[in-house]
């Protein structure tokens, strides 16, 4: 997982970490009277949520009991989780908020919308999930009805039956994701990103993140984003809270977790950042004094990085071509695969290699799946991280993977029509300045021309 990933960083930070494999059950304080013993010999001077939504009362209320100084308490716990809960104690705070109702059905929910008290578009989403699952917007009441019972009564990924759901007014803006670690109630800003995100059909699906060159760059959306830690008594630890800067100007939450951003480990090494979240959630429990000399000072990253989320269309599981992906991996911005491609990267060449794995086509990855349509984050095919110092040569790179991702995805069983495209020379390629992938391509003899149609 993403968050198994970033244990060797916290380990490199001077963290020495246990992960605790939670029991099965909906009740937290049973859970946590269970861990607890195996915890208190251990020396436990933190507590970090490194799951979803399922962790945050458990540890909420063993680092209550283990650690005082360095707990967020559990008073606070549901609101940090439960997105219904979230909006209130934020409105509560004085802070803009969006106004949120929970419907249980169709029905409910359409009345609400005709008797005028939300307008078109609206956001349905569950009250507790994650990585836009069960998130969609709905422009009438056939997609409504659709998303609802689509949604009501399935078993979202963090394991629990989805039988609400909270009806929000669509928000139009730029999104930010704000990445916090925090001491006492002293937040620093390790990383902030421009969130873009795409609609296919009802569904959001993530399509791109960009780094923010400095967080003083974004300081409204900063200062609104400590003000939103400090209203759900976030003031311990690692935070990833994601707002919308509306058309107007003005930032609006949309939600809150108290845990580490996913799909990130390399972060720091692709911005050239100073210090990464990990180093300084670590220095806020074990090097407080260095962590609070420092904790107000923006960022700045001497580079221009991207996060590029892969999206399937295929309604059919199948595999992922090889050699497309040996193909992005020698591209001179990329840096790592994340998410489900993240095995590859132990056969990545190096910076100094891709020239030459480039011209003679010898990076060899192993087989890997593709779980078919991606419908949110956590089924996604994968997350590349590009990074330049030259945002040119970065967005070049982008752009290429995008117009050649169609052929990424291929059928579960060979023969496939063709595995990539070739140059004139034989050797694999990607092609450069069309899309080998629609219906009027025609065959041609050259790189630019493509001498395969790739498809699935």
């Amino acid at each position: 997982s993403d968050y198994a990933d970033a244990l060797p960083a916290l380990g490199a930070a001077g963290v020495q970490y246990t992960c605790i494999d939670l029991p099965e059950g909906d009740d937290a304080q049973a859970i946590a009277n269970e861990v607890l013993p195996l915890m208190r010999p251990l020396g436990i001077q933190a507590v970090i949520n490194g799951s979803f939504d399922e962790g945050v009362e458990v540890a909420d209320l063993i680092s209550e009991r283990l650690c005082p100084e360095t707990t967020n308490g559990y008073r606070l716990s549901e609101a940090r989780h439960d997105k219904a809960r979230m909006h209130e104690v934020v409105d509560e705070a004085g802070l803009r908020s969006l106004r949120s109702v929970e419907v249980h059905s169709y029905a409910a929910a359409v009345a609400h919308m005709r008797e005028g008290r939300a307008a078109w578009p609206v956001v349905l989403k569950p009250r507790r999930a994650g990585g836009t699952f069960g998130v969609s917007v709905c422009h009438n009441e056939d997609e409504l009805r659709s998303a609802i019972e689509n949604t009501i009564g399935k078993t979202n990924p963090l394991g629990g039956t989805i039988d609400t759901l909270l009806l929000q007014p669509y928000v139009r803006g730029t999104e930010y994701v704000v990445n916090v670690a925090s001491r006492n109630g002293t937040h620093m800003v390790t990383d902030a990103w421009m969130s873009q995100k795409k609609c296919s059909g009802s569904l959001i699906l993530y399509q791109r993140e960009d780094l923010v060159r400095s967080s003083s760059d974004v300081q409204g959306v900063v200062d609104y984003v400590k003000q939103t830690l400090d209203a759900l008594g976030i003031r311990n630890g690692p935070s990833h809270t994601e707002v919308m800067r509306t058309d107007e100007g003005e930032v609006v939450l949309l939600e809150v977790n108290p845990r580490f951003q996913g799909c990130r480990p390399h972060a720091r090494d692709a911005a050239a950042l100073g210090r990464s979240a990990f180093e300084a959630v670590a220095d806020s429990f074990l090097r407080p004094a260095i962590f609070m000399a420092e904790a107000e000072k923006p960022y700045t990253s001497e580079k221009a990085v991207c996060q590029l989320f892969l999206a399937c269309p295929c309604e059919q599981a199948g595999a992922l071509n090889k050699e497309m992906l040996s193909l992005i991996a020698c591209l001179p911005t990329f840096v790592t695969f994340n998410r489900e491609l993240y095995p590859l990267n132990r056969f990545c060449p190096r910076q100094g290699e891709r020239e030459w794995f480039s011209r003679t086509g010898r990076v060899v990855f192993p087989p890997i799946r593709c779980k078919g349509r991606t419908t949110y984050l956590l089924n996604s095919p994968g997350v590349i991280l590009l990074s330049d110092a030259d945002a040119t040569r970065l967005e070049a790179d982008y752009d290429l993977i995008r117009r050649n991702e169609r052929g990424l995805y291929l059928p579960a069983e060979p023969p496939f029509d063709c595995l990539c495209c070739k140059d004139k020379e034989g050797r694999m390629a990607l092609c450069d300045g069309i899309n080998p992938f629609e219906e009027e391509f025609a065959l041609g003899q050259t790189l630019s021309q493509c001498q395969v149609r790739c498809r699935a």
